[in-house]
């Protein structure tokens, strides 16, 4: 149907007629779509990686020096994921620090990790997984339950941000409770 120009009629459930100008209508339209292009223009431009992020600077736990963000190819050669990023230590390999970037935002998942820290996250990892993998509890529910374990707050329970001590800490106490979980079922 189309619309003359000058005014149209709308009738609704209680019998209230309205007149609406189709300039008023054309107005409301131009802006809803804009609104829309620029919602659409800023996903894009975040899935494009246009979107400027604020630099930080992250320094070596280890050593002091700046870490760098690295294509992975610069610690794991052929090895490493295509379109994978690292926060890698400026005196690398001599300072064996780095820690992953996350895919989307280009952000460290953590602090950077020596060989042996990072060894510990991996089976600190391992542990908690192996009790909601086994249907135990969800992955929320473990989270929840080491933050009230270890005493921790919610936004510093993140493996990736955890010394040695906590690592073991979190290996002890999962290993603990699954062997008890595993024995009562």
């Amino acid at each position: 149907a189309v619309i003359s120009r000058e005014t149209f009629e709308t009738d609704t459930t209680d019998g209230f007629y309205g007149m609406f100008r189709i300039g008023q209508i054309a107005a409301y339209v131009r802006r809803q779509l804009t609104e829309q292009i620029l919602f659409t223009e800023r996903i894009l431009n975040y899935i494009k990686g246009g979107i400027k992020i604020k630099r930080i600077k992250i320094h070596c736990p280890y050593c002091g020096s700046l870490v760098t963000k690295r294509a992975a190819s610069y610690v794991y050669g052929k090895n490493a994921k295509p379109g994978t990023f690292l926060y890698v230590c400026d005196r690398y390999p001599a300072c064996d620090s780095y820690v992953a970037a996350h895919t989307r935002s280009g952000l460290p998942m953590g602090t950077p990790a020596n060989k042996t820290l990072r060894n510990k996250r991996i089976a600190a990892h391992k542990a908690l997984d192996r009790i909601w993998e086994n249907g135990y509890m969800t992955k929320e529910q473990v989270y929840i339950w080491l933050q009230a374990k270890l005493d921790m707050p919610a936004n510093v329970m993140h493996i990736g941000k955890l010394n040695e001590y906590y690592c073991n800490r979190i290996i002890y106490e999962c290993n603990r409770a699954y062997r008890n979980m595993r024995a009562v079922t």
